[in-house]
C-alpha cells in the first residue's frame, strides 16, 4: 500500500480508516496480476514440508476491486498464520481439537454424531473435512483428529450450568447494586441445583425435549400437590431454559445442538392472582402499633410514607436528601435512579409521588433519608422488621401498602393516568407530562380524594 499516494484520498469515515490499516497491513500478502487480485502467503522454511514442500500459497480473491480484496484477504491471512503456528500440536484436548477444526475450516463434530444425522447433513460434513485435508499435506495430530471427529465433546454436568452462566453472561447484572445482583444470579443458582435434584446431574449436551417434558411434568403436579404455584414453577422452567440457552450458544455454537426446551410451553394455570392490600381497618391498627417505643423512627416514618404514596420499601430507602422535595408548591418525593441505585424496576417507575398527611410529616422529620436501612440489605431489614409489626394484625407484607393505594384510587373518581403516574405504571401519552408542576397539583388532588381523611 506503500506506492499508494494516501494524500490524494479524502476519507472521514470508520470504514475507510479501516481500508488504509488493513491495505498496509495486508500488503505483503496481496498481488495484482492483470487487474486481477490474488493472495500470495510464503510458507516459513522450516515448515514447507507440512504443506508437501511448497514455498508459496497463491489463491485468487475474484476481484479487481482493491478494496474487496483486502476484505476478503482478512480470513485467508488468519487461516494460513494459523495453519503455520500449529506445527507443533501440543497437547490433544477438545478445544484445541475445535480450534483446529476453526482455522481448517469446518465446524468440528465428533464421529458418532454422523450415526444421527440426516444424510444430507452427514455428506455436507463429509464434504467440508475433505476439502479442509487439502490444506495441509502432513496434519499434525490434533488437525487428525478434527479431520476424523476423533475426540468427544467433553460433557458439561447441569450441576456445573450456572457457573458457566455466570462466567459467560456477566451483562446480565448490568447496573444493579451489588446486592440485587446477588439476589438475581441466586434465582439462576436455585433453580438449576432444584433441576439437578429432580432429574439427577445430566449431562447439558444430551438434555432432550422429552426429558425437558418429563421435568414439566414434575413441576406440574407439584403445583396440583400445592408446593408452589404455577408462576413459580413456570420460573424453575424458564430460568434454567435461559441458562441453557446462553451457555450453549457461548461455548457450543458450531455444534448446532437440538435446543430441548424449543416449544416446551411454559406453565400457567391463572392461580397467582395478586398480593393482597391493606384494608382501611388494618392499616389503622398498623398505625397505632407504629407508636410503640420498639419501634425506630425511621421504620416509623418508612410505613407512614408508604401508607400514603404506595412506594416500595426498596424504592424509599435509598431516596438522596435531594429526592425528598419539601421546599415546593406540592411538596412530593422523586423516585428515580441516584447515587445510590443505577436502576429501578423498569422503565415507568421513575416518578415523582406527592407527600401528604402523616406521609409529608414524616417526610418533614427525615429530610435527609433513611440511612439506617440505605445499604446492600437495607429493603431486606424493613421487610423483616415490618413483618413483626404487620403480622400480628393480619397475614400480609409492607409491599400490601402499593396495593391498598391502588385499591383506593380505584374507587375513587381518579383518571388511570394518574394512578398510573403515581404507582410508575405505563400510560400513553404520559411521557411528555410527566412530573411538571401542573400534573403534582392533579397527582396531590387525585390522592387526597382516594386517601380517607385520618390519613
Amino acid at each position: 500500500m506503500s506506492n499508494i499516494p494516501q494524500n490524494q484520498f479524502e476519507y472521514k469515515d470508520r470504514s475507510a480508516r479501516q481500508y488504509f490499516a488493513m491495505a498496509r497491513q495486508y500488503g505483503s500478502y496481496l498481488q495484482e496480476r492483470d487487474g486481477w487480485y490474488q493472495f500470495l502467503f510464503t510458507i516459513p522454511k522450516e515448515q514447507r514440508a507440512r504443506f508437501g514442500g511448497k514455498r508459496q500459497i497463491r489463491k485468487s480473491l475474484g476481484t479487481k476491486d482493491r478494496r474487496q480484496a483486502i476484505i476478503k484477504l482478512s480470513p485467508l491471512v488468519e487461516q494460513y498464520t494459523m495453519l503455520t503456528q500449529a506445527a507443533d500440536a501440543g497437547e490433544l484436548t477438545f478445544e484445541r481439537t475445535k480450534e483446529a477444526a476453526g482455522y481448517l475450516g469446518f465446524a468440528y463434530r465428533p464421529a458418532q454424531d454422523f450415526q444421527t444425522m440426516a444424510v444430507q447433513e452427514s455428506v455436507a460434513m463429509v464434504s467440508q473435512a475433505l476439502t479442509a485435508r487439502d490444506l495441509v499435506a502432513k496434519p499434525n495430530a490434533i488437525e487428525r483428529a478434527a479431520l476424523g471427529g476423533a475426540v468427544e465433546i467433553p460433557e458439561l454436568p447441569v450441576s456445573k450450568l450456572y457457573a458457566r452462566f455466570k462466567e459467560v453472561d456477566p451483562g446480565r447484572v448490568k447496573n444493579k447494586t451489588p446486592e440485587k445482583a446477588r439476589k438475581a444470579w441466586k434465582r439462576y443458582e436455585t433453580k438449576i441445583n432444584e433441576f439437578v435434584k429432580v432429574m439427577g446431574d445430566l449431562d447439558c449436551l444430551k438434555l432432550t425435549r422429552r426429558t425437558v417434558k418429563e421435568y414439566r411434568n414434575k413441576l406440574i403436579e407439584r403445583v396440583h400437590n400445592g408446593e408452589f404455584k404455577s408462576a413459580a414453577a413456570n420460573e424453575h422452567l424458564e430460568k434454567m431454559r435461559t441458562a441453557w440457552r446462553v451457555v450453549m450458544d457461548h461455548d457450543y455454537e458450531d455444534l448446532n445442538l437440538t435446543d430441548p426446551f424449543d416449544k416446551v410451553e411454559g406453565i400457567d394455570f391463572k392461580d397467582g392472582g395478586k398480593r393482597e392490600d391493606f384494608t382501611e381497618e388494618e392499616a389503622r391498627q398498623i398505625r397505632s402499633r407504629l407508636e410503640s417505643p420498639d419501634v425506630n423512627e425511621e421504620l416509623k416514618a418508612l410505613f407512614l410514607i408508604a401508607q400514603n404514596t404506595g412506594c416500595t420499601a426498596d424504592e424509599l430507602v435509598y431516596m438522596t436528601p435531594e429526592d425528598i422535595v419539601l421546599d415546593h408548591e406540592v411538596p412530593h418525593i422523586k423516585i428515580r435512579p441516584n447515587a445510590n441505585r443505577a436502576e429501578l424496576k423498569n422503565g415507568h417507575r421513575p416518578r415523582n409521588v406527592p407527600l401528604i398527611g402523616v406521609a409529608l410529616e414524616a417526610a418533614r422529620k427525615h429530610p435527609n433519608g433513611f440511612p439506617r436501612y440505605c445499604k446492600p440489605y437495607g429493603p431486606d431489614y424493613v421487610s423483616e422488621e415490618a413483618a413483626t409489626i404487620i403480622k400480628p394484625v393480619c397475614d400480609k407484607s409492607f409491599y400490601s401498602y402499593r396495593h391498598r393505594i391502588v385499591t383506593l384510587m380505584r374507587n375513587s373518581d381518579c383518571k388511570d393516568q394518574f394512578q398510573n403516574a403515581i404507582m410508575g405504571h405505563a400510560t400513553t401519552g404520559m411521557t411528555g407530562y410527566y412530573g411538571g408542576p401542573v400534573w403534582l397539583k392533579k397527582l396531590e388532588e387525585a390522592l387526597r380524594n382516594a386517601l380517607p381523611d385520618d390519613a
